[in-house]
């Protein structure tokens, strides 16, 4: 088994792994994937996100095939270095504390507390902290 590359995202100020995909909404709904033959990358990209105005960002996407950085721009079709994820509904799940049971290729790790990002089209509409250890 091995462990999965997680998704980034800047959380007040720091970088954290998050337990979410947001970008695969927006490569479903086009129609597109990332091939990989890394076995701890198989969606083949991993992201870094953030939000600004609770807006969130793609700010950087690196493709596991070619173990390069994918040109957002190009991609989207947009003058924007950073891209609004208005594409985007749901959960962003943010793992914290100690490790309480392992998940198969780390991707279904449980952790001491999780916080909830709650977003519709892109913006943060509630934001909570979940404790597992009850």
């Amino acid at each position: 088994m091995t462990v999965q590359v997680a998704e980034i995202i800047r959380y007040k100020g720091k970088n954290k792994y998050m337990q979410t995909e947001p970008l695969q909404q927006y490569l479903e709904k086009e129609g597109r994937s990332f091939s990989s033959f890394d076995s701890s990358c198989w969606r083949g990209y991993y992201a870094l996100w953030e939000f600004n105005n609770n807006k969130l960002y793609l700010v950087e996407l690196v493709n596991c095939l070619f173990k390069n950085k994918v040109d957002l721009q190009n991609m989207f079709n947009q003058n924007q270095e950073k891209v609004f994820a208005n594409w985007y509904s749901g959960d962003i799940v943010i793992p914290t504390g100690e490790l309480l049971e392992e998940g198969l290729f780390g991707i279904d790790n449980v952790y001491e507390r999780n916080i909830i990002l709650k977003f519709k089209n892109g913006i943060l509409i509630s934001e909570k902290e979940v404790d597992n250890t009850l």
